[in-house]
């Protein structure tokens, strides 16, 4: 999609920051010209995502995962340290592939989805996310997540 189209069909619901008149995608220390999409009702400022232009077009768009979360949350970010320890075996940068799968589990008292990330060498991450049929006796909630790093596939 063009720049233009792009700024076009947003200016009916958001606004751009920095303002597209910046000239923020012309400038060459920021090639890839990214512009946070704020939603335009003049009571609060909350962050829709992103837009990202080169050569007068939209090159990536991104959007938070969830309104619900709160990304500062010190447990968060220690976890999302620790999938990135997991992740990355290696100085500097790097990209691994890996095959992601999803699974609705039942147990006699929860249901889960259990997210797997798995590595060619066996290696991987296992995610339960999940919601007791009654609350827990020492915590008193009913949703849980474990997360496990997995070392081996054992074949």
């Amino acid at each position: 999609m063009s720049m233009s189209e792009a700024v076009r069909l947003l200016s009916s619901c958001c606004q751009l920051s920095p303002p597209i008149d910046a000239s923020t995608e012309k400038h060459p220390l920021t090639a890839s010209g990214g512009h946070f999409i704020l939603k335009e009702d003049g009571t609060e400022t909350s962050i829709l995502g992103g837009i990202f232009f080169a050569d007068q077009k939209v090159t990536r768009l991104t959007k938070p995962i969830s309104d619900d979360v709160d990304f500062s949350n010190e447990d968060l970010v220690a976890f999302t340290r620790s999938l990135k320890r997991v992740l990355h075996n290696d100085a500097g940068d790097f990209e691994r592939t890996a095959k992601i799968s999803v699974q609705h589990e039942k147990a006699n008292n929860a249901e889960a989805d259990l997210i797997t990330i798995t590595f060619p060498d066996g290696r991987g991450i296992e995610l339960h996310v999940g919601t007791l049929d009654k609350p827990n006796a020492l915590t008193g909630k009913r949703d849980f997540v474990t997360a496990d790093e997995t070392l081996g596939s054992g074949q």
